[in-house]
C-alpha cells in the first residue's frame, strides 16, 4: 500500500493487499468482525507516527499469538491479522469506528494483559498462544468459556479433548 504523510484511517477489508502500512502520520487501522474475507491473511506494518488498531465491538478473536513486539489475531472466520511493531501501537477496543472516539484505549502490553488475559513475553522468548475472546460494544472483552476436566489415578489413561474456550485441567 502506498505511503502517505497525513493522519489517515484505513478500514481493513477484503480488498487490502497482504501487507498494509500508511506511513508517516498518526494512522488508525479499523478491524471489524465482517470486514475481512474468510481465511484472508493481512499484515499491518507501520513504524511511523503514533498508530492505532481499532477493534470494533462484536469482533470475535478465536486465538492469538503474542510475541514481544508483534501479535497475530485469528478471527472467527479464519482471517489472520498480524501487527508488526505492536508495542508502538495503541489498541482501541470498541468505540465509534468512523470517528475513532470512545471505547477503551490501551497500550500493547495492557491490551495483551487486560483484553487477552496473557502476558507479553520477554524479548527473546517464544510467542505465546492465547485463547478466544469477544470484544463487546463498550470496548471490554469476554473470554470464551471452556470446560473443567479432572484427571484420575486410574491405571487406564485419561483422555482430555479441550474446547476452544479457556479450559481448566486438574489432577491428583
Amino acid at each position: 500500500m502506498a505511503t502517505t504523510d497525513g493522519n489517515n484511517t484505513l478500514f481493513l477489508d477484503a480488498s487490502n493487499p497482504g501487507t498494509v502500512g500508511l506511513g508517516l502520520g498518526n494512522d488508525r487501522y479499523v478491524l471489524s468482525n465482517t470486514s475481512l474475507a474468510a481465511n484472508q491473511t493481512l499484515t499491518i506494518s507501520d513504524a511511523d507516527g503514533a498508530n492505532t488498531l481499532q477493534l470494533v465491538g462484536g469482533l470475535t478473536i478465536t486465538s492469538s499469538l503474542v510475541s514481544n513486539n508483534a501479535i497475530q489475531l485469528t478471527l472467527s472466520n479464519g482471517a489472520k491479522v498480524s501487527v508488526l511493531g505492536a508495542s508502538t501501537f495503541t489498541f482501541l477496543t470498541g468505540g465509534d469506528a468512523f470517528s475513532g472516539t470512545g471505547g477503551v484505549s490501551q497500550t500493547f502490553s495492557q491490551f495483551v494483559t487486560v483484553a487477552l488475559g496473557a502476558t507479553v513475553p520477554a524479548a527473546n522468548a517464544a510467542a505465546v498462544p492465547v485463547g478466544p475472546v469477544t470484544l463487546v460494544s463498550g470496548g471490554t472483552t469476554t473470554p470464551s468459556t471452556g470446560q473443567t476436566f479432572t484427571l484420575t489415578n486410574s491405571a487406564t489413561a485419561d483422555t482430555v479433548i479441550g474446547t476452544t474456550g479457556n479450559d481448566t485441567v486438574s489432577g491428583p
